[in-house]
């Protein structure tokens, strides 16, 4: 399991993410708004940076595929990230490809190193 953080280690932001899993390994991709406009510009992006995987981007749907066998995106959806309160905030669901498993993201953060101390709450900022 692996967080990847577009922000470039921001203590405090706020943007979309995608839940990727491969064969072998699972990846929360994190990406602030200013980055990607939609999903699918996070899952371009990661598949760039890991060459051994193959990607079909759709401008016209603002879409991108994993083409690789026994790749997906497992949903994704908006977060806040609050480093001085160590909260990760989830919420919303991906147009492309939608809603995450809570349960799921929530058990990958617990387990990641770095982020283990974390407290995950998924809802709107504002509500939770």
């Amino acid at each position: 399991m692996a967080v990847i953080d577009y922000s470039g280690g921001a203590a405090d932001s706020t943007g979309k993410f995608v839940h990727i899993i491969g064969p072998d390994d699972e990846y929360l991709v994190f990406a602030p708004g200013a980055f990607a406009k939609y999903h699918a510009n996070i899952v371009e992006r990661f598949c760039r940076e890991h060459r051994d995987l193959s990607c079909t981007f759709n401008a016209a749907h603002d879409d991108a595929a994993l083409d690789t066998i026994g790749w997906r995106v497992n949903g994704g959806g908006r977060y806040q990230l609050d480093g001085r309160r160590r909260t990760l905030t989830l919420w919303d669901a991906s147009r492309a490809y939608g809603i995450f498993d809570a349960a799921r993201v929530r058990a990958l953060i617990a387990e990641t190193p770095g982020w283990s101390g974390y407290t995950m709450r998924v809802g709107l900022p504002e509500d939770v």
